[in-house]
């Protein structure tokens, strides 16, 4: 299976996200994927949330399926490989739930496994360049339907072009999580099911840096 990861982040906060550009490196080279890093600007009236849409089109023509991961979450390398999340999950789109149901439906876009398929290329242009949607689904403000985010939440709710029939969602600590406490349980249950991915989703930009460069540090630990 031909698989390219897709990270995006600019100058503006490579002092964190060049740690997490690093370990996703070491994730991609242990299962033989493409890492592909971006920081180029394609909008001039969107926030660089929305810099995924267009990295995924240009790349997906080229790999059987891209992952989109953002630039404060990290594959953990005992993780097993995405082939055996695509086989389990089995659909076009593959969405992590989020963490709280508040605001539903509650995915978060922080983590996205597309498969190249003509259905997934129209939806993901949509995301990329609807104004409409944007509009919609922005306007009023619902907490967590942020950005890119909302997009996607939206045309889930309201099953835009059959969008739930094409999407398969992982529940919330299988794909990723968002708190160190999280894994520090699930090791000390000896579960063999841990998340792939940690997100640091809306934590500060110390707690964003001091991770991952503790996992790194803990990686060189462990070779010596």
């Amino acid at each position: 299976m031909n698989i390219a990861v897709l990270m995006w982040y600019d100058k503006q906060i490579e002092f964190f996200a060049k740690y997490y550009h690093q370990i996703n490196k070491l994730y991609c080279n242990k299962y033989n994927y493409k890492l592909i890093k971006c920081s180029k600007r394609r909008y001039t009236d969107r926030k660089p949330h929305w810099e995924r849409f267009p990295l995924i089109l240009k790349h997906i023509e080229k790999y059987d399926y891209v992952v989109w991961i953002d630039a404060d979450a990290f594959f953990y390398l005992e993780s097993p490989s995405l082939e055996d999340l695509i086989q389990k999950y089995d659909n076009e789109i593959i969405l992590s739930a989020d963490y709280s149901n508040l605001s539903p439906p509650a995915l978060n876009s922080g983590v996205l496994i597309l498969k190249n398929t003509a259905q997934v290329k129209a939806m993901v242009e949509k995301w990329a360049y609807s104004d409409e949607l944007k509009n919609k689904f922005l306007n009023p403000p619902i907490r967590n339907w942020i950005e890119d985010q909302a997009v996607i939440r939206g045309c889930y709710k309201e099953n835009i072009d059959n969008f739930r029939e094409i999407c398969s969602i992982i529940p919330y600590l299988k794909l990723q999580h968002y708190w160190k406490k999280e894994i520090n349980f699930l090791r000390q249950q000896e579960t063999n099911e841990l998340p792939y991915v940690f997100h640091l989703a809306g934590m500060s930009d110390e707690q964003r840096l001091k991770y991952p460069r503790e996992y790194l540090k803990s990686l060189d630990e462990i070779r010596l």
